[in-house]
C-alpha cells in the first residue's frame, strides 16, 4: 500500500516537472494565475465598494466571513486565490489551466456586476 502510493506521488511528480517544461503551458499558467488574482483583488475592492454604499453580501459563507473578520474578511478569500494560483504555476496541465481560467472569468464577472451595481461602470 505504501509502495502504490509512493509511485503514485512519484508520478505526479514527474506529471508536474514535464508540465513546466512546457513553454506554452508555463506561459499560460502564469498568465492565468495572474489572471486570477488580479479579478480577485478587483473582487474586494467592487464588494467593498458596495457594501460601502450601503449593500449587502449576498453569498451566506462570504457574508458569514465578512461578520467574523470584519475589514479582515478579504483575507481566506484572497488565500484561496494565491493558493490556487501556486497550484497552476505548479502544475500547469491542459485541464487545470482550463478549469482555473473558467473559475478567473466567473470571478471577473461577478466582479463587473458589483461595479455596475456600485454605479461605477
Amino acid at each position: 500500500m505504501a509502495e502504490d502510493r509512493a509511485q503514485t506521488a512519484g508520478r505526479w511528480r514527474h506529471a508536474a516537472a514535464a508540465s513546466r517544461r512546457n513553454g506554452r503551458l508555463r506561459v499560460a499558467g502564469y498568465v492565468i494565475a495572474g489572471a486570477l488574482i488580479l479579478v480577485g483583488l478587483l473582487d474586494v475592492i467592487s464588494t467593498n465598494l458596495g457594501l460601502a454604499q450601503g449593500g449587502v453580501e449576498i453569498n451566506p459563507l462570504v457574508r458569514l466571513i465578512q461578520d467574523g473578520l470584519g475589514a479582515w474578511w478579504f483575507a481566506p478569500k484572497m488565500s484561496l486565490h494565491f493558493i490556487t494560483a501556486a497550484m497552476v504555476l505548479w502544475f500547469p496541465r491542459v485541464d487545470v489551466l482550463l478549469a482555473v481560467a473558467a473559475v478567473a472569468s466567473l470571478v471577473a464577472l461577478v466582479t463587473w456586476h458589483n461595479f455596475v451595481i456600485a454605479g461605477l461602470i
